[in-house]
């Protein structure tokens, strides 16, 4: 029940209406993010996420993602992760399903640093994506910090700051596809759940109409571990 209690909680805060604006709209919009993660060795662990996008604060659904996937850690600095995802976007009347389908596979290699409680994480993604059964590629670069403020590490109660930076490219000109950055803090329940909130923008870059959307995030991490699986572990998004 403690574990289930904090998700009904972070589920029954989403309005899921129909959208009534268009996805492009430059008004503040929502993330609300759910991710699962089971370690069941030091080594080895599976995981699982639901996301949605909104285009307004806490209402006006758009976009929503269903993902999961295995990781291995090699070492306490270098992890490998794959995943598989499906995707969809939808126009102005969510009611009549996506007008864009993507399913979606990922290979990515994370690099840990730390710096006394300072944590870095340089994460390295190769996707490769099927948008209305046409293929494309996509290359990802991530850069994440986080700082636990009131305990040298990750532990109940403890408050932490989050901030990451994201580029990603393709194969296709004009090959820069967007940048994604985040800040933001969240609060270690237990040992188990974890809640992130802070500033997402979003800019994306086309030839003709690039454009660019500021969004509130909200994160939800339950991790459950048979073993403390890795104990310089921060929290930070998943994707």
């Amino acid at each position: 029940m403690r574990l289930l209690l904090p998700v009904l909680l972070f589920l029954s805060a989403i309005t899921f209406s129909p959208a009534q604006e268009n996805v492009n709209d430059k008004r503040l919009g929502t993330w609300t993010i759910f991710n699962f993660q089971y370690a069941f060795s030091k080594k080895w662990g599976v995981w699982g996420e639901l996301q949605s996008r909104l285009n307004n604060p806490f209402h006006n659904v758009f976009y929503y993602e269903q993902k999961g996937g295995a990781w291995y850690n090699i070492n306490e600095y270098f992890q490998v992760l794959g995943g598989i995802g499906h995707y969809g976007t939808h126009g102005e009347d969510f009611s009549e399903g996506p007008t864009i389908r993507e399913a979606r596979f990922w290979q990515q290699l994370t690099i840990n640093q730390y710096l006394d409680r300072i944590k870095f994480e340089h994460r390295y993604r190769v996707e490769q994506r099927w948008l209305n059964r046409e293929f494309n590629d996509r290359f990802r670069y991530r850069l994440n910090l986080a700082i636990p403020l009131n305990n040298k590490k990750m532990e109940a109660k403890t408050v932490f700051l989050s901030m990451f930076d994201e580029i990603f490219l393709t194969t296709r000109k004009p090959h820069f596809m967007r940048n994604r950055f985040f800040i933001g803090a969240g609060y270690q329940i237990n040992k188990n759940v974890s809640i992130m909130a802070g500033w997402l923008n979003q800019y994306n870059y086309n030839l003709s109409q690039p454009n660019a959307k500021n969004n509130i995030s909200i994160n939800l991490s339950v991790r459950l571990s048979d073993k403390d699986d890795h104990p310089g572990r921060i929290p930070s998004p998943i994707d």
